[in-house]
């Protein structure tokens, strides 16, 4: 004979994250424009892009930032959450918002992150910090790594203007920072809708000719250019503020050619190649 002993364990209160993940998109408006009921209402009636829009949404920024009128609303479908951005100029009314985007499936445990031309705005829970990293550091020997730096937020609100679009999204890295289970900070990546130029593949960076190249160009300058822009999408530069000097056959390994790039600014332009 086997007896069981059955207790029934006390419940325990939900975690930080696991409240912010439930409460995330929900609950009032946030940003500059949270108390204008007329607007917040026109704005959820704004159109999507290329879908019908939720009959269950919320708006859940509404503010100006960067220059410009932002707007998010999220909205609730079989398939799980789905945001809109929408953006207009400083000032003008709802009936002027554009999608900024496709819509795009959200993640309740994560914060919602658009990066336009060269505007980052960041929607996380009021009590989570926002960690940006806006390109890959490359150190004098040649090692790359990422600094992430902590954003002002307010509501949890982010906004940060960046140098360049970051075509092709190789630079800007986004970390949401809460109170962890096991540690008392848990970090974790943040999915970045790009719009703009920043949407766009990246381009060939295009400098002044190099020297010894004809004024057009040619095909040395164009894999010259194209050289230039695979070297500085990671690191989050603008190439235009790139200058080469020089361009020819070398023995090098990938290291030094960022090397080499970051060698090569305005201000410290040798007239031959180093190696």
């Amino acid at each position: 004979m086997v007896a069981v002993l059955a207790t029934q364990l006390p419940r325990t209160a939900p975690t930080p994250a696991a409240a912010a993940a439930a409460g995330r998109f929900d609950g009032p408006a946030r940003g500059s424009l949270a108390d204008d009921t007329a607007f917040l209402a026109a704005a959820r009636d704004a159109p999507w892009a290329g879908r019908a829009a939720p009959a269950d949404r919320r708006v859940v920024l509404a503010g100006d930032l960067l220059d410009r009128r932002v707007v998010l609303v999220v909205g609730d479908t079989a398939d799980g959450l789905v945001g809109q951005w929408s953006t207009a100029a400083t000032g003008a009314p709802a009936a002027d918002l554009e999608p900024a985007n496709q819509p795009v499936a959200l993640r309740a445990d994560r914060p919602a992150a658009l990066l336009l031309d060269t505007a980052l705005v960041v929607v996380a829970d009021p009590d989570e910090g926002v960690r940006v990293s806006t390109g890959q550091v490359v150190g004098p020997s040649g090692a790359v790594q990422r600094v992430y730096r902590a954003q002002p937020v307010d509501d949890g609100v982010a906004a940060l203007q960046l140098a360049a679009p970051d075509p092709g999204g190789l630079a800007v890295r986004v970390q949401v920072a809460r109170t962890g289970e096991v540690s008392p900070v848990a970090l974790a990546d943040v999915p970045v809708t790009r719009a703009g130029s920043a949407g766009a593949t990246a381009p060939a960076a295009v400098g002044p000719p190099l020297r010894g190249s004809p004024a057009d160009g040619g095909a040395r300058q164009a894999a010259a250019d194209a050289a230039l822009g695979a070297v500085t999408a990671p690191t989050g530069l603008d190439p235009r503020r790139w200058h080469r000097c020089w361009s020819g056959p070398a023995r090098c390994r990938a290291r030094w050619a960022a090397r080499w790039t970051r060698w090569c600014s305005p201000s410290r332009c040798p007239a031959e190649p180093w190696w």
